[in-house]
């Protein structure tokens, strides 16, 4: 579940700090941030083929993970938009 913490809310910083004109858009930290909830979900996915005692907690945490991915790919979508804006 730790793996699901920071995604979101670094993502968010990053992409203020790109609106913000302090950084440069890039796609390599929404990929590298996009592997924490993808290693979390795993092993979430895990725990529920092996049948362990807490599966609300792996269904909550798949859940969660992929709530993530969704918004790691809205965040790609948006630093495209503003790679494209830069390029002119």
């Amino acid at each position: 579940m730790a793996l699901l913490v920071p995604a979101p809310i670094v993502s968010l910083l990053y992409l203020l700090g790109v609106r913000a004109g302090r950084l440069a858009p890039s796609f390599l930290l929404v990929w590298t941030l996009g592997l924490l909830p993808v290693v979390a979900g795993s092993g979430a996915a895990l725990d529920l083929l092996r049948h362990t005692s807490a599966r609300g907690g792996a269904i909550t945490a798949l859940a969660i993970a992929g709530a993530e991915v969704g918004w790691l790919v809205l965040c790609g979508a948006i630093v495209g938009f503003a790679v494209a804006w830069r390029s002119g």
